[in-house]
């Protein structure tokens, strides 16, 4: 949308036209003085302005002037309106610099059409006026020692526009000039501490020393013409008399500052070519001089580049210890030389070739069976043709690939060989003719050399690590053995002595017991004969006496499933594959532990209804114990154990958990790592969850570990009981 400026200090004309152009489709501002538009403009630039020619203070006619003084507005189109019918008003107004000229007294219609005539212009000529510009108000100081002339002059030239300070004495005048910038001074030719053209020539030389430059306007008391002449020639703008009329004044300071400004607007303008011609020249020659640079930078950037991709090849080299690190390593340094966009590597084994590794190809080559079969180097390597590095220029595998390859066109072929046997290519692929100077060419033949060696030593290597890998499992399967076969020794000792206990214990513990019942049964049946004839006193004895065979009864019935357990416990060692009674396993092994558990920890049975399963009896208790064992272990003061049996459609397991404080989780992956513990020197050997772990695998069964810091430990045991 089309912004107009209209300068109209009459607010019912202003209100007239801003009604009249915005129901023609314009944007439209208003302002009632000169110096308001000019600020308006410095804010936003209009596209057409329209003024009246009689304005308060700076005319029509000199806004117009203004406008055409600056280099960033003089393109703005401007019409020019007046009641003023007179064909003297309409030269006047076109003469200061108007686009055109309309009386207000004419019909709307022609109004719009001029404004629409020069808004065509403007669309021409805005192109010129888009960098931002500033309009300023004139400051001009009046020095004069009459305070009446003073404030006349100085309200005068207020009207007109102007920003006015004062002074009385030429002292005063020269103090305000080093300290603010005006723009012009109207000084009295006569004052009190200086008068005639040694004053004027002191203004003159404080001009030239100040950082601003002003318009020097003298005042003389009559017009004596060698008076004026000397002013003149001391160095003063103009001259002029106190009579004449103040229209007279204020045209002659008008045209001087006017003459001023135009004056370093041009300066400025000349400045500002001349600086971007400089700009121009320097720019022409920098960016001569950045050619050159740039030539000779990039023969260096080429050689350092090729440098560069020729030694990471030779650290990753000394770096790699498998051939695939080889090979991936040195096409990845290889994508550093200049112009190559991707590679692979091929090694010849038994008769065929196989993939080492690729970088950087396009997908379409990194399918299956891309890289299969022979093509052109593989041909030239197989019947000897390729022993240097060659370009292969037409690539078949890259021209027949289905698919996009990225441009890839070409590559150069790097055989790789030990002694005379060429064990393999490598292949770097180009987009460009001349990948490779001669002398790269000849840096990659030694490259293919060290490549070929480093292949060969990566896979002695690899023999070596695998050798060593088998010897270290066979010696950790070995100790993983003799270990089991100790703890198998020491729970078959273990049952050999509870079985032996529990026999030799078993034989007078039913005598006892049968004699135990024979005394009670006894004593029983002469009661009824005896109690009668006892007194009070062998009455209380009788009863102490039953008391106590009471108890004996009991602590021999405690012995019995003592050594019903113990023999429970001996038989589990059997090895053969059985049906048991897993919470019969538990309670032996409750029984063997009771000393640790003490009152210190309690025990939570939580038994399912079915606990007979098939299994290896012996091992299996041992697997039980060493879980029960490591859980009192974890426990530290009070406690508690819970035991859960549970049974499934396939599988039967066992829930140990413990309230101790849980396994870090950083080691709960090493639990089951032979001789790995986590108690004092010699308080454990590490064996017994890694025999656990196998006995357990051996069932075709899985143990878990589920462990909160702080919390405790659950270890579950799940084994098939359907075997």
């Amino acid at each position: 949308m089309d912004r107009i400026l209209v300068v109209e200090d009459s607010e019912t004309q202003a209100l007239r036209f801003r009604n009249l152009l915005e129901e023609a489709g314009f944007e439209v501002d208003c302002a009632a003085r000169a110096d308001v538009a000019l600020n308006k403009m410095n804010q936003k630039l209009p596209h057409l302005v329209i003024t009246d020619y009689h304005l308060p203070g700076v005319n029509g006619d000199e806004l117009c002037r203004r406008v055409r003084m600056n280099v960033n507005t003089r393109g703005i189109p401007i019409l020019m309106l007046t009641s003023d019918e007179t064909t003297q008003a309409e030269q006047q107004g076109l003469e200061s610099g108007a686009d055109d000229y309309v009386w207000k007294s004419a019909a709307d219609e022609i109004l719009l059409i001029r404004v629409q005539t020069l808004l065509k212009k403007s669309h021409v000529q805005a192109i010129v006026a888009q960098q931002e510009t500033r309009f300023t108000t004139s400051r001009i100081l009046v020095v004069d020692d009459s305070p009446t002339y003073q404030e006349y002059i100085a309200m005068e030239l207020q009207r007109a526009g102007y920003q006015v300070d004062t002074a009385a004495s030429g002292k005063e005048a020269l103090e305000k000039l080093a300290l603010q910038s005006f723009d012009g001074v109207v000084l009295d030719m006569i004052l009190p501490d200086m008068s005639g053209a040694e004053m004027c020539r002191r203004f003159v030389a404080a001009n030239r020393i100040l950082d601003h430059s002003f318009v020097l306007l003298m005042l003389t008391g009559g017009e004596d013409p060698e008076e004026m002449n000397a002013v003149l020639a001391a160095g003063a703008d103009d001259v002029t008399g106190k009579s004449k009329d103040i229209k007279i004044i204020k045209a002659r300071l008008s045209t001087l500052i006017r003459r001023k400004l135009l004056y370093e607007e041009n300066q400025r303008i000349i400045n500002e070519f001349k600086e971007r011609e400089i700009a121009l020249l320097r720019a022409r020659a920098e960016k001569e001089a950045a050619e050159e640079r740039a030539a000779l930078a990039d023969q260096l950037a080429r050689s350092n580049q090729s440098l560069a991709g020729m030694f990471g090849i030779a650290e990753e080299l000394n770096r790699a210890v498998t051939q695939r690190e080889v090979g991936e390593g040195t096409l990845k340094q290889a994508l550093k030389l200049p112009g190559v966009r991707a590679g692979w590597i091929s090694l010849f084994d038994n008769g065929n070739f196989r993939l080492l590794a690729t970088c950087n190809l396009p997908p379409v080559l990194e399918m299956p069976g891309a890289m299969d079969g022979l093509c052109q180097c593989r041909r030239m390597m197989l019947s000897g043709e390729l022993d240097s590095v060659t370009n292969i220029l037409e690539c078949e595998r890259l021209q027949k690939a289905e698919g996009d390859t990225q441009g890839l066109l070409y590559h150069a072929s790097v055989p790789l060989w030990i002694g005379k046997e060429t064990i393999g290519v490598m292949n770097l692929v180009g987009s460009e003719l001349g990948l490779f100077s001669e002398d790269d060419l000849k840096n990659l033949y030694a490259v293919g050399n060290q490549l070929a060696i480093a292949l060969a030593r990566t896979q002695l290597v690899e023999q070596l690590e695998s050798a060593n890998k088998e010897l270290e499992s066979a010696n950790r399967e070995l100790r993983e053995t003799q270990s089991q076969l100790v703890q198998s020794a020491k729970m078959a000792s273990l049952g050999e002595l509870v079985a032996g206990v529990a026999h030799e214990i078993n034989n007078p513990l039913a005598f006892v017991i049968s004699h135990l019942t024979t005394v009670m049964e006894g004593l029983a049946g002469i009661l009824p004969e005896v109690e009668p004839h006892l007194s009070d006193k062998s009455h209380i004895r009788l009863n102490k006496l039953q008391q106590r065979l009471q108890d004996m009864q009991t602590g021999l019935e405690r012995i019995k499933d003592l050594v019903i357990k113990l023999r429970t416990f001996s038989r589990l060692d059997e090895g053969e594959f059985k049906q048991v009674n897993i919470e019969e396993c538990i309670e032996s092994v409750l029984t063997l532990l009771q000393y640790r558990l003490k009152d210190r920890i309690t025990v939570d049975r939580r038994y399912g209804d079915d606990n007979i399963i098939n299994c290896y009896p012996g091992p299996l208790n041992q697997v039980i114990m060493n879980v029960i064992s490591n859980a009192i272990d974890a426990v530290e003061g009070q406690g508690v154990i819970t035991i859960t049996t549970s049974k499934t459609d396939s599988v039967y397991a066992i829930s140990i958990s413990d309230t101790g404080k849980g396994v870090p989780e950083d080691i709960r992956d090493r639990i089951f790592e032979p001789f790995f513990t986590t108690k004092p020197m010699g308080q454990g050997t590490g064996l017994g969850l890694s025999i656990s772990y196998g006995i357990v695998k051996k069932h075709g069964g899985e143990i878990e570990i589920r462990s909160q810091q702080g919390k405790g430990t659950e270890m579950i045991i799940t084994i098939p009981w359907k075997q």
